[in-house]
């Protein structure tokens, strides 16, 4: 959550660097909306990828320290000495820099499985069933594989593990539970949704949809001075919901269509 501030500062060591206690430390912060569009623009038009990465470094670095000459004297934090960072560190700042302005897989992942859960559960006639002390009530938590160790399972001697090759048999296994979110062939997961479920995800989720229906943005500024970060997680989520939705529309639309020519109308 922290990267939704636009003046949070990150203290980053080059690889090369980790472990010595000499080492330079760089401070780093997420690009704005702003920042980050001129900077893809630059390599929309065709631009060099060193002018986009100096174009990202300048945005995205704030400050270093314990910066030094060969000879021991400071070097003052300046874009203008930009120069006497190493190339290859310059790179790596850069890449770092685009991190935290960026979504990455893992969090879209887990940002999707709440739109996807959301949706379903609200779509379902019994939500009590996929509450955890049902689950507990009902001895479900093997068979729905809540603790993430009973993926697979062996066809012959019908053992659980996380196996794909049975240790006993020696033969394929099988997944041991899917959880089906629609018909479309790979929109499941192979244990209880409810226990992969993220509380970042799921306070994103929420305080995305908070300020869309208060119209108001997580720092003070306009739109463009928001974090780039910010920007992805409000398109991912919204987008996902809108798809979701759009889809939910799709099956009314062919349910009112089957039941118009079941009665002949």
């Amino acid at each position: 959550m922290a990267r939704l501030d636009p003046k949070n500062i990150y203290p980053y060591v080059c690889e090369e660097e980790k472990g010595d206690k000499n080492s330079t430390t760089f401070f780093l912060k997420g690009l704005t909306v702003a920042e980050y569009r001129e900077c893809e623009e630059l390599l929309s038009e065709g631009s060099m990828f060193g002018e986009y990465g100096l174009r990202v470094v300048k945005y995205g670095l704030v400050g270093w320290d314990n910066f030094v000459y060969e000879d021991g004297e400071v070097i003052p934090f300046d874009f203008n000495n930009i120069g006497s960072i190493p190339y290859i560190f310059q790179i790596e700042i850069s890449n770092e820099i685009v991190e935290l302005s960026e979504l990455n897989n893992e969090l879209f992942e887990e940002l999707e499985l709440v739109a996807k859960w959301g949706d379903w559960i609200s779509r379902s006639s019994h939500p009590e069933h996929w509450e955890c002390e049902y689950c507990s009530e009902k001895k479900l938590s093997s068979i729905r594989n809540c603790d993430g160790t009973q993926t697979y399972e062996c066809q012959k001697c019908k053992g659980r593990s996380n196996d794909e090759i049975c240790k006993k048999c020696g033969i394929a296994t099988k997944v041991a539970f899917r959880f089906r979110f629609s018909n479309k062939k790979e929109d499941y997961v192979k244990r209880c949704p409810v226990a992969i479920l993220t509380s970042r995800a799921i306070k994103i989720t929420n305080l995305v949809n908070f300020m869309e229906n208060s119209k108001t943005l997580p720092f003070p500024g306009g739109a463009l001075e928001q974090t780039n970060f910010f920007y992805m997680l409000r398109s991912m989520v919204l987008s996902e919901q809108n798809e979701l939705l759009r889809e939910e529309m799709d099956r009314s639309k062919k349910e009112l269509e089957r039941k118009s020519k079941g009665t002949g109308n």
